[in-house]
């Protein structure tokens, strides 16, 4: 029954606009594993896979056939991906610009320190090695490089400023590892994700969770009746 209801949650997924998407790290039989969430505000699909990229999100037979908006949080290989367009999640630009800011706080507190422990050891040391743009930098190029991307939201009113939906949607998973620690084997994590599509979807529709399992154990969806009455 869980297929039933995953089918036709990805049936009315691949009918919307825009779609958040996210993944986070699960351990499962001792192998860390990944779970891929593809969501909206009404509809949640999630699976696991053993890999993270792009052969991992293909495995959820979902992003490469949809041709809407995607809204993530830059990581490259859904720029791999055939969409309509992608949008990127503002909040995580906010939280690196509070950094850059917080880093150039302490810069000449840090500096300091470092300058009175060079006068005070003779150890030398090589400045050979390449340097690293330093993070304001790194922000900058990229935000240059996806302007379109990151200010999209600003006259396509279908598209959010940030991704908190996808992240809400794994969150769930996250406090379940916490307090979990594991899966104990692959099949028992992705059969998770199933079950966790399912129950979240059917939240996000009102429905309460004990009734959709009653309707799963008496071969019926509410899932369906969901999409029936809209």
């Amino acid at each position: 029954m869980c297929r039933l209801c995953i089918s036709s949650i990805k049936t009315a997924l691949y009918s919307a606009p825009v779609v958040h998407v996210d993944e986070t790290g699960v351990r499962a039989s001792g192998e860390t594993t990944w779970l891929h969430n593809v969501s909206t505000e009404m509809y949640t699909y999630q699976h696991v896979s053993e890999k993270r990229g792009q052969d991992g999100m293909r495995e959820g037979d979902f992003l490469q056939h949809y041709k809407g908006i995607v809204i993530h949080d830059g990581w490259r290989p859904y720029w791999k991906f055939q969409f309509e367009a992608h949008g990127l999640c503002y909040a995580h630009i906010l939280r690196e610009l509070q950094g850059v800011i917080d880093c150039r706080l302490y810069k000449g507190y840090w500096q300091g320190l470092i300058y009175q422990g060079q006068q005070n050891n003779t150890i030398e040391y090589s400045d050979k090695r390449k340097r690293k743009r330093n993070i304001a930098r790194r922000l900058a190029d990229r935000l240059n490089e996806y302007s379109e991307d990151f200010c999209r939201f600003f006259w396509d009113f279908r598209v959010p400023f940030d991704n908190n939906q996808a992240e809400r949607d794994v969150r769930h998973v996250k406090v379940k590892i916490k307090v979990s620690g594991c899966f104990r084997s692959l099949e028992g994590a992705k059969e998770f994700a199933k079950i966790n599509s399912v129950l979240s979807t059917a939240r996000k529709h009102g429905i309460a969770v004990i009734d959709t399992i009653m309707a799963t154990l008496a071969q019926a969806s509410c899932i369906s009746w969901a999409l029936a009455s809209e």
